[in-house]
């Protein structure tokens, strides 16, 4: 009988934490949306030429938690942005993912030795 109600606690532990796991995984969704909308022109698959992040989206991927967006990221996103310019505009923003994250099927290397840091345009 004992086995069995510690059986049942420990379900109902593990029941919890994964779902706080999970509210946590997804608790960055709003913050993503908002800085695929702010920092559009930066993150869009096209034109093919780099934009450098504007100062509201500067702004707004300081306030991003950006590896929780990196782990949300999905196939859709993926259509819709470019991943690689997502970490570049993290890096010149000063939010750098450690290289090896995954973001989305993308994996953050490290950046070139010469990448400057490109500062917010008006």
């Amino acid at each position: 009988m004992m086995a069995s109600k510690e059986m049942l606690q420990l379900l109902v532990l593990a029941s919890v934490l994964a779902m706080l796991m999970a509210n946590q995984a997804w608790g960055c969704e709003n913050e993503k949306v908002l800085l695929f909308e702010v920092c559009k022109k930066s993150l869009t698959k096209y034109p093919s030429k780099f934009v450098h992040p504007s100062q509201e989206c500067f702004q707004t991927v300081l306030a991003t938690d950006m590896p929780c967006v990196c782990r949300i990221l999905t196939p859709q996103d993926e259509e819709t942005i470019n991943v690689e310019r997502l970490v570049r505009v993290a890096r010149d923003c000063g939010r750098p993912l450690p290289v090896g994250t995954h973001c989305g099927t993308y994996v953050v290397s490290a950046p070139p030795t010469n990448a400057p840091r490109a500062p917010p345009q008006a």
